[in-house]
């Protein structure tokens, strides 16, 4: 699937930016903390050779997207964070949530990733 879907410029960009914004997250606590005050809820670790990673992913932003865009604000907005990257990356990442393409792509495999997931056990036995 994920070989098919990399076909596509735009659904390769999507896979990225999901990846992306996992990483965020995973490599900083003080992102996490704000994560886990905010969402109440970590997104997977970002393994991207791995299909459940990205299933997991899409379903995990896609449940929790305006949370998500909620710590991206307050990473922003938040006068205790100096690291310039953090809040560079966060602006960055609250733009792809904002946009149009993402969500389209978001709300479009948040709806075909669990059948997706079942084909993918299905196949595995």
């Amino acid at each position: 699937m994920m070989r098919a879907a990399s076909v596509s410029r735009e659904i390769k960009v999507f896979f990225a930016n999901i990846q992306g914004i996992c990483a965020f997250f995973s490599t900083s606590p003080q992102r996490t903390a704000v994560l886990d005050d905010i969402v109440k809820n970590r997104l997977p670790r970002a393994v991207a050779t791995r299909w459940n990673f990205q299933s997991r992913s899409v379903m995990t932003i896609f449940e929790h997207r305006e949370a998500i865009f909620e710590c991206m604000e307050s990473l922003i907005n938040d006068t205790a964070i100096h690291n310039e990257s953090t809040i560079c990356q966060a602006s960055g990442h609250l733009k792809i949530l904002t946009d149009n393409y993402f969500m389209y792509w978001l709300s479009f495999f948040s709806k075909v990733m669990p059948f997706i997931d079942i084909m993918f056990g299905q196949s595995r036995q």
